[in-house]
């Protein structure tokens, strides 16, 4: 999320903060990350339709599964590149001269929406 991740309890405290209505400006500053951490912590939270409080009462194993959906889509992202790499492999091995590896990567990439 937002490039990085806090641990759990940081996620708690963020929960508890968040009880007490506290902004997420504050809530950054008082847990000494990124704004935009929080921010993304927070918006995952709404996205949930999840109470604060039934935030709260969620055991370390529950509290982590509500995060493995973006885990999910690195996986699935990660899975479609991988299917790629034998052509990628055989187009790299076929480049020309005037080519250079950058471009027909960036090429290779581009083509594949990657």
């Amino acid at each position: 999320m937002a490039g990085q991740r806090i641990d759990m309890m940081e996620i708690r405290a963020l929960i508890r903060l968040k009880q007490k209505n506290i902004s997420n400006r504050k809530a950054a500053q008082a847990l000494r990350v990124d704004r935009n951490i929080v921010d993304a912590y927070v918006s995952r939270f709404i996205a949930l339709e999840l109470s604060y409080d039934k935030l709260s009462t969620l055991n370390e194993k529950d509290l982590l599964e509500l995060f493995t959906v973006e885990s999910q889509t690195e996986k699935e992202r990660y899975e479609q590149l991988a299917a790629q790499f034998d052509y990628f492999k055989k187009e790299l091995s076929t480049l020309h001269p005037y080519q250079s590896l950058p471009w027909k990567l960036c090429t290779l990439l581009h083509y594949f929406k990657l």
